[in-house]
């Protein structure tokens, strides 16, 4: 079977498992949590490695081009409302100014990433899908 290959999928799938990693990281390695503070903080990026993963089966396996979308759909979705949430969150907050800024260029980088992916899926079939029949009468 012959597939396109889907860069952005990939690109989406990798970028956000590493962000999300990265916070696994700072839960462990940043601040003075405790047990339960630490369960609380590792939901979020529990549920992005998931996504994460989840893009990478669907670019790496065949898939019907619906499950594809519905895969891209979730996590662009999760993602663009996890980034416009927090960044407001952020920017209102007490935070230095590079902080801010180093969290607006993730939002950023993150949710234009899914609308990449997001158009890359848009309509999109497999190459070696037949062609729709037409309805007689």
């Amino acid at each position: 079977m012959v597939r396109r290959r889907r860069p952005a999928l990939w690109v989406f799938a990798i970028w956000t498992l590493f962000v999300w990693g990265q916070r696994v990281v700072n839960v462990f390695t940043v601040g003075d949590l405790d047990g339960a503070e630490q369960a609380g903080a590792l939901v979020r990026p529990a549920v992005f490695t998931i996504l994460g993963l989840a893009l990478i089966v669907v670019a790496v396996r065949p898939t019907e081009p619906a499950t594809v979308r519905t895969v891209v759909q979730v996590a662009a979705g999760i993602t663009v409302l996890q980034w416009v949430v927090q960044c407001a969150l952020i920017a209102f907050r007490d935070y230095s100014v590079p902080f801010i800024v180093v969290h607006l260029v993730l939002g950023v980088v993150s949710v234009s990433l899914a609308v990449w992916a997001l158009r890359s899926v848009s309509g999109s079939v497999r190459v070696d899908d037949p062609p729709a029949a037409v309805a007689g009468p």
